[in-house]
């Protein structure tokens, strides 16, 4: 019993921190410094230099200008989540896109009724690509091994951006293709059953579907 209760505290309490939701408790020791304007002005600065740096190196982004990555690196939002805690869930609808930051998580497909575990990832790689870009529903779940910080990024943020250049969706789809075909060999080598894998999905097709998610005029 008092185990299920302590688990059930830590989700709270991480649940609380996602929601920037403080509990107060008492502090004995206080130590003061005066923050200056400067002071906060350069951490916010290297703040969105170091984001701006993680985003210049996932492929997906690389089409993106240095103001376009900037943009989007003062967008992404930071959670935490606990061991055993799904980030996303496979199935679900969804829009953001996720970047691991620290932690560890597993990465597992329903594959008739069996969940096969096809990846780990790790600090600086990311996931929920598709359904950032096509708003399709979750191809797989992604859970926290470890205590987890990840910086998700809303959809809406990026259709700024290709709203200003629409041709961003072509490399975008060439890229998503690319790495639909490396998650699908992913699950094939996890996969000993027979059960047939769906086919992946043509680039022409993930362009059509980032155009018609992003509202793009296909003209």
């Amino acid at each position: 019993l008092e185990h299920i209760q302590s688990r059930i505290m830590d989700l709270i309490w991480y649940h609380f921190k996602r929601n920037g939701i403080v509990i107060p408790f008492p502090i004995r020791n206080v130590n003061m410094r005066q923050v200056t304007r400067e002071d906060e002005v350069l951490r916010a600065r290297e703040d969105i230099e170091a984001k701006t740096a993680l985003l210049a190196a996932i492929d997906l982004f690389k089409p993106l200008s240095d103001d376009e990555q900037r943009t989007l690196a003062a967008e992404l939002q930071e959670a935490i989540y606990a061991p055993g805690e799904a980030i996303l869930k496979q199935g679900q609808e969804g829009n953001m896109f996720y970047i691991l930051e620290s932690g560890k998580a597993d990465v597992s497909v329903r594959r008739g009724s069996r969940d096969l575990n096809v990846a780990e990832l790790t600090a600086g790689q990311f996931f929920g690509e598709m359904a950032f870009l096509t708003g399709e529903k979750r191809s797989a779940t992604v859970t926290a091994k470890t205590d987890c910080i990840v910086f998700a990024l809303s959809h809406t943020v990026l259709a700024h951006i290709l709203e200003s250049n629409a041709a961003l969706a072509e490399d975008l789809a060439r890229i998503l293709e690319e790495r639909q075909k490396s998650a699908e060999g992913q699950v094939a080598a996890a996969d000993s059953s027979e059960i047939s894998a769906p086919s992946p999905v043509p680039r022409t097709v993930l362009l059509s579907r980032i155009r018609r998610f992003f509202c793009l005029d296909e003209s």
